[in-house]
């Protein structure tokens, strides 16, 4: 176990080269008590001769639960057409609704997340609308949904999450919080003490170092184990726990320099037990 009081999860980003099989088992191995997976790596998972109930079986006796599936982008309007989308990110646009709402049941992942990642701003009313119809629908299925705020979109900060969060009213919509996110849309850790309790349902921890000025900025890269970069996640995990102390807390580093993925996973998780030690 990764800390006595507070459960940890591995996102597929810290390891995205990773099997679903490959990646529940490095969870396990290093101390993490949830995966977050793609709904690819379940179809992939299926073509290489595994069935739902097997893959929930090997879940269970390694101790693990599939918190979240990530991401579900196809959906939300302004999502440029695949053929408009480098090809290393085309993978992430490909998966339907149905694709992310049937991975989450078979596994029983309580979560889908909502993410406009390459996607072009739209008006407020549209997302809105949008946002709204899928919560309906995941709520048909018992699903929960959280809605990922990325800089250079259409919900590309903390605020604008909040209010659609706020004005689609859903009970099963919350908001996810990506502490590198935060940080590079100009969130302050003072924004999060006001929050509304519960808003935040799913949570990625990662580090950052601001990049020197002009630097081109590279999606899905760039990200740094805890305690290793500038961010004070501290205060930024006192603040979201504080507002839900049950709130998984997800692992997602995505790097070009990761080397061998039980490494970095392993690296990763101690620079994790550091920083939650700090905690108490």
């Amino acid at each position: 176990m990764m800390h006595p009081r507070y459960r940890t999860g591995l996102c597929w980003g810290t390891a995205p080269q990773a099997s679903l099989v490959e990646l529940a088992r490095l969870a396990a191995a290093h101390g993490f008590q949830a995966i977050s997976i793609t709904p690819g790596q379940f179809r992939d998972a299926r073509a290489a001769g595994h069935s739902g109930a097997s893959l929930l079986a090997l879940i269970d006796d390694l101790g693990l639960e599939v918190s979240v599936i990530d991401p579900l982008m196809s959906a939300l309007p302004g999502m440029p057409a695949p053929h408009e989308i480098e090809p290393r990110f085309r993978h992430l646009r490909a998966f339907t609704e149905e694709d992310c709402f049937t991975t989450a049941e078979a596994l029983r992942a309580p979560t889908v997340n909502l993410a406009h990642f390459l996607g072009r701003p739209v008006p407020m009313a549209q997302m809105v609308d949008a946002v709204g119809g899928i919560a309906g629908r995941a709520r048909q299925r018992g699903l929960s949904l959280s809605l990922e705020f990325i800089p250079g979109t259409g919900i590309p900060d903390l605020p604008t999450a909040l209010a659609i969060v706020a004005q689609v009213g859903a009970g099963n919509l919350g908001v996810m919080l990506d502490v590198w996110h935060l940080a590079r849309s100009g969130g302050l850790t003072i924004e999060l003490a006001t929050l509304p309790p519960g808003v935040i349902t799913a949570f990625q921890l990662n580090d950052r170092r601001e990049p020197p000025p002009g630097e081109t900025y590279v999606p899905l890269a760039g990200r740094l184990p805890p305690g290793e970069g500038e961010l004070p996640l501290v205060s930024i995990l006192n603040a979201v726990l504080a507002a839900n102390p049950a709130l998984n807390i997800g692992l997602e580093v995505f790097t070009a320099e990761a080397g061998p993925a039980d490494e970095f996973v392993a690296h990763v998780a101690q620079a994790t037990r550091a920083l939650l030690a700090e905690l108490d």
